[in-house]
């Protein structure tokens, strides 16, 4: 099966390079650039194109761009093709043709999914060497959740090794490249989704967010990225890296394509545990609150200090702006007060950190190996196992650290791991609880902050620390991520990050949509 599906991927890849050399492509009709869902259903209604036509300018476009270059100036975003996406596009086609009808709100949208879910008869690496042609025994929630509401799986994109960090690079393809500067970092872990949308490989994305994997690559490449509350979206068939903060999310080029993505993937589901608490919420739509002028009386908070800001001087408002980081954010609330928002300025948060973070140490043994023990074929249970990472030089050199945090872990008695492990959920509760208050306290709609403390860098850049305050992860509530602009410094793209309480999704989403429509900060790449 495994040398069955690597043929099909290839030969899909090879027609779409057949394509283009048959064809002599040097650029893209422009009409398949910038699709939002809105428009590309507008599109097939109004007979300008098929399903067909936009998958086939898509892999064309892919085979065209993504691996051309060296390995240090290319885009490197689509790790598997899905050989069906051209048959399945055909369908769709052909039910509207015959009844007039789209087969579901996502009918015929042709996406991507990070290569952490697992997808029927397509490899499920993380981006790693040691789980290279890893077949899944059947598809992912998140991806039967697209499939019902009509959506075609485009292919799977490239990623940080097993979500083990911020930069794009791991030991199974190399480098990702930023479609804004091909010499730059996409971002990490979900660089591929984010790149992939940006260089329009795709119509939306889907992300994993443990600590910032959505929001930075959107930052990066310019895009509406949006980490949902933990247990919006189930994770059952997600390769896990913490099982109380691994959050699946989409990515778009327009907030409202986030939306969109969201109504088809937010849907509670037994599988996973997280999704049946009473306090789960869902809107009938989460589009239904997308209005231009949802900022009008709107109170903002703007977090200028939270946690570890406050222990180690670690100020992302502050401790540098030599990329305009702090400009762009400042025009960003200048603008949401111009359109109605009532700002807050400043709200602090000084009473609690980043602990719960360890919650990785206690949680990333059991969770691996519960995975793997799943697949069809056997995998080495012990997935970080150090002796494997040192006889293997290709690893990242990020996987010796959770290496060393695999060992730590499993030298820990269960016992004392569980018990550690409840501690820090517990802390992690009153954080989240800690956060609620003070927003009721302040009256706050939402909080607004820097999500990143500079522009994507270069990927070999080991000093890079690029989180500003990562209050999502800790409070489990939603975060949006909307650009702001490019710095003028770097030349790079900048976001605003836009923070609600536990499944407020509507009033994250109206607002960032507001700031959307008002500002219009996004440009596409220069790619042909």
């Amino acid at each position: 099966m495994r040398k069955v599906a690597q043929f099909l991927s290839s030969a899909c890849v090879g027609l779409a390079f057949l394509s283009v050399f048959k064809l002599g492509h040097t650029q893209t009709d422009p009409k398949y650039l910038d699709l939002t869902i809105e428009r590309f259903h507008s599109g097939l209604a109004a007979g300008e194109f098929t399903c067909v036509d936009v998958l086939t300018a898509y892999l064309e476009r892919i085979a065209r761009l993504d691996k051309t270059g060296d390995r240090r100036h290319r885009i490197n975003s689509i790790l598997t093709l899905n050989s069906r996406a051209l048959v399945e596009a055909k369908e769709k086609d052909d039910i509207y043709r015959n009844t007039g009808q789209f087969a579901g709100p996502l009918h015929g949208v042709p996406y991507v999914v990070k290569d952490a879910f697992d997808v029927k008869d397509l490899p499920t690496t993380g981006g790693s060497r040691m789980l290279a042609g890893s077949m899944p025994k059947e598809d992912s929630a998140v991806v039967e959740n697209l499939e019902k509401a009509g959506a075609i799986i485009l292919g799977k994109t490239n990623m940080t090794e097993l979500a083990s960090g911020v930069l794009s690079w791991n030991s199974w393809t190399g480098r990702m490249g930023n479609p804004y500067n091909l010499g730059l970092d996409v971002g990490g872990s979900s660089g591929g989704s984010g790149a992939a949308i940006a260089a329009d490989f795709a119509l939306v994305a889907i992300g994993e967010d443990t600590g910032g994997s959505v929001r930075i690559p959107s930052t990066n490449n310019m895009l509406a990225g949006l980490r949902p509350t933990t247990g919006l979206v189930p994770r059952f068939g997600l390769l896990p890296l913490s099982v109380s903060f691994d959050t699946p999310g989409p990515m778009g080029r327009t907030v409202e394509d986030v939306a969109r993505t969201l109504d088809a993937i937010a849907i509670q589901d037994p599988r996973d545990a997280l999704t049946m608490v009473p306090e789960y919420y869902r809107p009938t739509s989460y589009r239904t609150n997308l209005k231009p002028d949802g900022l009008v009386g709107k109170r903002i908070g703007v977090l200028r200090g939270f946690g570890l800001a406050g222990p180690v001087n670690f100020d992302p408002w502050g401790a540098s702006n030599r990329d305009n980081t702090n400009d762009l954010t400042t025009r960003a609330l200048e603008d949401m007060k111009a359109n109605g928002a009532e700002l807050v300025d400043p709200v602090t948060l000084p009473d609690f950190t980043l602990l719960p973070f360890a919650a990785i140490l206690t949680e990333e043994k059991s969770a691996l190996d519960a995975y793997l023990a799943g697949l069809e074929e056997p995998h080495i249970s012990r997935l970080l196992e150090m002796n494997y990472l040192l006889a293997d030089p290709r690893m990242a050199p990020i996987l010796f650290g959770l290496g060393l945090v695999d060992q730590i872990s499993r030298a820990v008695p269960d016992p004392a791991l569980a018990s550690l492990n409840t501690a820090l959920l517990n802390w992690k509760k009153q954080a989240s609880d800690y956060v609620s208050d003070e927003m009721d306290r302040l009256k706050l709609n939402v909080l607004v902050y820097p999500p990143v403390t500079q522009t994507a860098p270069r990927t070999n850049n080991a000093l890079y620390l690029p989180l500003g305050m990562e209050l999502a992860p800790v409070t489990g509530g939603p975060s949006l991520v909307v650009p702001t602009g490019f710095s003028e410094k770097t030349g790079m793209p900048m976001s605003i990050e836009i923070h609600g309480r536990r499944f407020d999704e509507a009033t994250v989403l109206e607002v960032g949509y507001a700031y959307e429509q008002a500002t219009r900060r996004r440009r596409r790449p220069d790619l042909p």
